[in-house]
C-alpha cells in the first residue's frame, strides 16, 4: 500500500534479535491450518507455533508466513506439555530474506545449519545418460526368449504365399 510520508530506508531499520531467555530463532517447516504452524528451532527441536493475531488478517501484509521463512519464537514456559507432545511456542517476529542475511552477519555465535534446506523446492536430478525410446529392446528380448525355447537362432513364419504382398494394395 502506498503512503506519502514513509521513508523506505527507515522503514525496517531496527532488527529484532533474541532479547530474553526462552526466545529462539526458528524456521517454519509447515503450516498446519488456522493459527498454527510447525517450526524447527535453532536447538533442533520441533515445536508447534501459535501465530498471534498481529501476524494474521490485515497484519500479515509484510509478514507472510510460508515454509522456509525464518522466525523468532518465544517458548511458553507457563504451559505444561506431556513428553509425547511437542512443545508450544508463540510467534514473535517474521524475518524477510534481507533481515535473515543481516542476522547471519550480526549473530556469528549461532550455528545456522538448521536453516539450510528447509522450504526449498527439491528438484529431480537431471538425467545425463542417453535415453533410447522404442521397441527394439522388447523385440530383442522377445527373439532371445523364442530362440531359447525353440533352440533356433531365428524364427521364420511361412504364410503359404509365394509372391510378396504389397501393403499399399491392401
Amino acid at each position: 500500500m502506498a503512503r506519502k510520508a514513509v521513508n523506505a530506508s527507515k522503514q525496517r531499520s531496527r532488527l529484532r534479535k533474541i532479547e530474553e531467555e526462552g526466545e529462539a530463532y526458528a524456521v517454519v517447516i509447515k503450516l498446519m491450518g488456522g493459527a498454527r504452524c510447525s517450526v524447527l528451532g535453532m536447538d533442533n527441536v520441533e515445536r508447534d507455533c501459535i501465530i498471534r493475531g498481529k501476524f494474521r488478517g490485515k497484519g500479515k501484509r509484510d509478514n507472510t508466513i510460508r515454509a522456509g521463512v525464518m522466525v523468532l519464537v518465544g517458548d511458553r514456559d507457563w504451559s505444561t506439555t506431556s513428553e509425547d507432545k511437542r512443545p508450544v511456542c508463540d510467534l514473535l517476529e517474521v524475518y524477510s530474506d534481507i533481515d535473515k542475511e543481516r542476522l547471519k552477519k550480526d549473530e556469528t555465535s549461532i550455528d545456522w545449519k538448521f536453516v539450510l534446506g528447509v522450504g526449498e523446492v527439491v528438484r529431480a536430478p537431471e538425467i545425463t545418460e542417453d535415453v533410447e525410446f522404442g521397441d527394439n529392446i522388447v523385440d530383442e528380448e522377445y527373439h532371445r526368449q523364442i530362440a531359447a525355447e525353440t533352440g533356433k537362432g531365428s524364427v521364420s513364419i511361412a504364410f503359404g504365399y509365394e509372391e510378396e504382398v504389397d501393403i499399399d494394395d491392401i
